[in-house]
């Protein structure tokens, strides 16, 4: 705005005279929240820093009518108890209880609240909804569903699938947590058997790779060990001095037999943490492993000559030819008995 000065008399004394109006603030907003999201890893401890909420205020910046006070007013599911707090004054969320489990629940919905003039009596209150999800670890350990199993093969071949052995794990599926790893601990000291696990059904195959004679092996027992590709942890999860998000405890060892043989949020990952895998034994009550008995299928199997070629000396004197003829008998064997074969 520009004005004009006059004399009391009327006269112009001054023109072009700035004229400055400053328009006072009224607490006429309230905090607003646009959609939030989050994500934690389960087992954190509490005080686990989550991520920053941030409330919105249209009135002056930096006056009382926009300082806001947050907090939380509901969480879906309910639970026992809020897993989760945030700071009044800076909107910083963090875990509030060390109980986060993923395979109990896996997204957290919070309504959070925000009331301007920093909380006081007579401001006016906003809220929104922060989802927050719960990352996965593996602290499940695989188990199979038995501890015994039984299979049976024929002999004389290889390169077959003996048994399907399928694994059971609560983490997340499809992931290094879930996935299982099979070693045969004990009674393929020759090698016949091979185990991989199936990813997309994280079975064990098992598969014979050499044959076997059922006239010298009639039955077989192997030892299995399980573990996931990642290594088990146990504990709360911390953060290392090099900020990698690991889990307190040892990797669960092997109760018996051989040792054998994701990316998250930030960079971390689990996998990191200062052990390596390692096969364990048979859980749900399994503790020496599980155990597959195999029966070798006897096989019809055809006559053979044994050796299947023989030399033989014939004279050309006539006088040594033998008088019926016969040079040489060869005999069928039947080669599960070892015996002479009836044949036509």
């Amino acid at each position: 705005l520009t004005g004009i000065a006059k004399y009391t008399n009327g006269t112009l004394a001054e023109t072009g005279i700035s004229l400055d109006v400053t328009i006072l603030d009224i607490n006429d907003n309230a905090p607003r929240f646009e959609p939030q999201s989050g994500e934690v890893f389960e087992g954190s401890r509490g005080g686990t820093f989550v991520m920053q909420i941030e409330g919105k205020d249209d009135d002056q910046p930096g006056t009382i009518n926009s300082t806001i006070s947050y907090s939380i007013i509901s969480q879906e599911p309910e639970g026992l108890s809020h897993m989760f707090r945030i700071d009044e004054q800076t909107g910083k969320l963090y875990v509030k209880k060390p109980a986060l489990d993923r395979e109990r629940v896996e997204l957290y919905r919070l309504v959070v609240q925000g009331a301007d003039m920093a909380g006081a009596a007579g401001g006016l209150k906003g809220s929104g909804t922060v989802e927050i999800r719960i990352l996965d670890i593996n602290d499940n350990v695989p188990t199979l569903e038995q501890c015994e199993y039984s299979a049976s093969v024929d002999e004389n071949v290889h390169n077959v699938v003996v048994s399907r052995i399928k694994a059971r794990d609560r983490d997340l599926e499809h992931t290094d947590n879930w996935r299982a790893v099979f070693v045969i601990a004990r009674g393929n000291e020759d090698n016949l058997f091979a185990i991989k696990t199936d990813e997309n059904t994280n079975e064990g195959v098992l598969k014979l790779i050499k044959p076997l004679d059922f006239e010298k092996v009639q039955n077989l027992e192997l030892t299995l060990l399980i573990r996931n590709v990642a290594p088990f942890t146990k504990g709360e999860v911390v953060m290392t001095d090099v900020g990698v998000r690991v889990r307190e405890g040892e990797p669960l060892a092997p109760t018996s037999g051989p040792g054998g043989g994701g990316p998250v949020k930030g960079g971390v990952d689990v996998e990191s943490a200062r052990h390596h895998p390692r096969p364990t034994a048979g859980g749900g009550g399994c503790p020496e492993g599980y155990v597959i008995r195999i029966t070798v299928n006897n096989v019809v199997e055809d006559p053979a000559f044994i050796p299947a070629v023989r030399e033989i000396t014939v004279s050309e004197d006539p006088k040594d030819q033998p008088k019926d003829g016969i040079i040489m008998v060869f005999t069928a064997v039947d080669p599960d008995t070892g015996k002479a074969a009836h044949v036509r």
